[in-house]
């Protein structure tokens, strides 16, 4: 298992950009950046144009907060590296990303949280002050780069990262990695998508082996569910807790039927977020 420690040489450099970035944009231009990137998405949601899709998503790039950020940071002439300024003042922050999930989580509280997809950390971030440990997961390296750097920014350092993938089983992998990073999943071992790469997985049964009990495991692996899950069989009585994304909908009974036979409450937050808990919750949304 290959571990990450934030070493003094990142630390310096990150201080160093963040004496270099913090007086631009300042409060009221960045925040009005970030809400124009807003009103944009919020624009696309309702237009039937294929071609204003087209514009914004395929010419700009604008797939997510950090590509509208690297485009302004392109468009204005700053380093790219203030990417890590910019959007680690946003990150772990309700209401920048899936809002519903992130208020819902952000009221849990324990000794250990486990992103399992961790991106760039926001739900690490989101929930650090309120676990005394956060273990965050995320094999794509270009993604496991920027979350380094964010949580030095951030200085949580309660947040311990895990550069490897989580499966069924351990062993190499195959991993596609798409486009939009935050998209990129492990693939079937007969795979012969473009764009592959080799990752070293692990399980969560050998990764929480030292632990007696888990607070809160959140998983969002891009359809990978069964296969992450597969390999918690022996965890499943010490986790109190999951958050996990649905990716694929004709799975919902599937998945349904699988936490409530090991024990779990089942609480979906919407289509495609069930929070399954072994306590009995307030509940903040809808079951089904």
């Amino acid at each position: 298992m290959q571990v990450l420690n934030i070493g003094t040489d990142i630390k310096s450099e990150l201080q160093m950009m963040k004496r270099r970035t913090m007086r631009f944009p300042g409060s009221l231009l960045y925040y009005l950046f970030f809400g124009y990137y807003l009103s944009i998405l919020g624009l696309l949601q309702h237009t039937t144009s294929r071609n204003y899709r087209s514009l914004v998503i395929e010419t700009l790039r604008w797939t997510d907060l950090s590509s509208y950020l690297s485009w302004v940071l392109r468009h204005v002439g700053l380093p790219h590296a203030s990417l890590i300024v910019l959007e680690g003042r946003l990150l772990g922050t309700v209401g920048i990303i899936e809002p519903r999930m992130s208020d819902y989580l952000k009221r849990k509280r324990g000794r250990l949280f486990v992103d399992v997809g961790a991106y760039h950390g926001h739900y690490s971030l989101l929930l650090s002050r309120n676990f005394e440990q956060v273990i965050a997961i995320e094999p794509v390296s270009a993604n496991a780069d920027f979350l380094k750097g964010a949580v030095t920014y951030r200085k949580a350092g309660n947040i311990t990262m895990i550069r490897m993938a989580v499966a069924a089983e351990e062993g190499k992998r195959q991993f596609g990695i798409m486009p939009q990073l935050s998209e990129s999943k492990l693939l079937s071992q007969n795979s012969t998508k473009d764009a592959l790469t080799s990752v070293q997985a692990t399980t969560l049964d050998s990764l929480l082996r030292p632990y007696q009990e888990i607070d809160l495991v959140k998983l969002d692996v891009e359809g990978a569910e069964f296969d992450v899950l597969e390999g918690a069989t022996d965890s499943m009585a010490k986790i109190r807790s999951w958050m996990i994304e649905l990716h694929d909908q004709a799975g919902k009974s599937k998945l349904q039927s699988y936490m409530a036979t090991n024990g779990y409450n089942l609480l979906w937050l919407d289509q495609g977020h069930l929070f399954a808990f072994r306590q009995p919750e307030l509940s903040q949304g809808r079951a089904r």
